[in-house]
């Protein structure tokens, strides 16, 4: 309470110099967590994507093929369920497998309408127990449902809406692709920036073609390995990202023992991925190196703490030299230089994190209102349509604590040499005006 009464009094006595520190604090905690803020949203764990730390996925597949001395590559996107199954099923340390298609877009339209284009995913009913969606009415199609092809589909409100002006929509049918499907659920709308959960539309993975497997030509060897299916994997808990990829290195290495007789091989590339992972840019033929970008990151973090810290560093000098013969006395008195030290470290952190509040706030604002010029949208969500992060998605516990822990290192960058030399004065000298720390 003492702290509050002191900084309120700073405030009063000089309001420009401190109210210039909490701005310059404001800017440079807006920066700082606006880097920190795009990178770390895809670890967030909101709804409906709620299982996001325990959360791998075994996304494609990289073939090789040498023709004596020349080496022919291929690669795709996605899995064929087949190989899918043989690569990532009954692994230890794994609570739960979902089979699901890469987003498509396709044609949808109720009956009597003309089709519009919307974002569909095919999935197995395990897909509904990853997510925690929110089902307005209704409910996901069953196991047996998907297996069997049954044409059944999920739809968001905002589909359903468009489609029938209403939410009450179950038992009714569209058509996609012109084939008819019978609605069994709908749930709220989904922001695409949950890649693994967003969709318009989910249909029963049995029933789509595309999730056969790609090549059709049986003489063709790749038809076994490539199609259009993702592996969505729950760990479960205490179980290590390493543990996982051990295993599914081993099939991979078993697998090419069996092709190296033709010359033929698939590169294992570090799947299946985390969530940070994922997001970082890379393809079926590349390995995304997350641990590489990370001392470059915080060497970013550290320059947009530095550079502030040194114009803010002359302000505390400058409030500081005006409270030097209150020092002098407090000395005088029998205060210790580190109880003086934490006196002035702890009112000017009560600065620093007002103005951090106030640089998370903006960066929260900011971020939600123009996302797009933080986000590639249609690079991160992998289809062209518009999305924002939500509240929920910025303003996290995780983004607030950082955001303290950059107060704290820019309060120390700052002011601990001027307090330093503040809490070393000649009392004497300090009650008499001569001491001056700004020196």
């Amino acid at each position: 309470m003492n702290y509050v009464k002191q900084v309120y009094g700073e405030m009063r006595r000089q309001p420009l110099a401190v109210w210039l520190s909490v701005g310059g604090t404001a800017l440079s905690i807006f920066l700082v967590m606006a880097v920190f803020m795009i990178n770390d949203l895809p670890n967030v764990e909101t709804k409906p994507e709620i299982n996001r730390k325990s959360m791998l996925v075994g996304q494609g597949v990289h073939l090789t093929e040498k023709w004596e001395n020349f080496n022919n590559e291929s690669s795709f996107m996605s899995l064929s369920k087949q190989f899918a199954g043989k690569i990532y099923s009954d692994i230890e340390g794994i609570e739960r497998i979902s089979y699901t298609s890469a987003l498509s877009e396709e044609g949808a339209n109720a009956p009597g309408m003309l089709p519009e284009t919307f974002n569909v995913r095919y999935t197995d009913e395990a897909f509904w127990t990853m997510f925690d969606f929110d089902f307005i009415a209704g409910k996901p199609y069953s196991q047996a449902e998907s297996d069997a092809g049954v044409k059944a589909v999920v739809v968001s409100e905002a589909v359903a809406r468009k489609l029938f002006n209403t939410t009450d929509v179950v038992g009714r049918e569209i058509q996609m692709n012109y084939t008819p499907y019978r609605i069994c659920g709908v749930i709220k709308d989904v922001n695409p920036l949950f890649t693994l959960a967003y969709a318009d539309i989910y249909g029963t993975l049995g029933s789509s073609v595309h999730t056969a497997n790609w090549w059709h030509n049986e003489e063709d060897w790749k038809w076994e390995y490539s199609g259009n299916v993702y592996v969505l994997l729950l760990k479960k808990k205490g179980v290590d990202n390493e543990a996982i990829k051990s295993q599914v290195e081993a099939r991979y290495d078993a697998i090419n023992k069996q092709l190296e007789k033709d010359h033929r091989g698939i590169v294992y590339h570090g799947q299946p991925y985390d969530m940070e992972e994922l997001a970082y840019p890379h393809g079926s033929n590349t390995t995304p190196h997350v641990k590489a970008r990370r001392p470059y990151l915080w060497t970013i973090y550290g320059i947009l703490l530095l550079i502030p810290a040194i114009n803010l560093s002359g302000m505390s000098r400058s409030r500081l030299s005006r409270r030097v013969s209150e020092i002098g006395v407090r000395r005088a008195f029998g205060a210790t230089r580190v109880s003086i030290i934490n006196q002035l470290l702890g009112e000017n952190f009560l600065i620093t994190l007002l103005g951090g509040v106030i640089g998370l706030l903006l960066c929260v604002v900011f971020i939600f209102f123009l996302a797009d010029m933080y986000i590639d949208l249609e690079e991160y969500v992998g289809t062209n349509i518009s999305a924002k992060p939500t509240f929920s998605m910025l303003f996290t516990w995780k983004a607030f604590g950082f955001a303290v822990l950059f107060c704290a290192l820019l309060n120390l960058l700052s002011t601990g040499l001027p307090v330093w030399k503040a809490s070393s004065i000649n009392p004497a000298e300090a009650i008499s005006g001569n001491d001056n720390i700004t020196k």
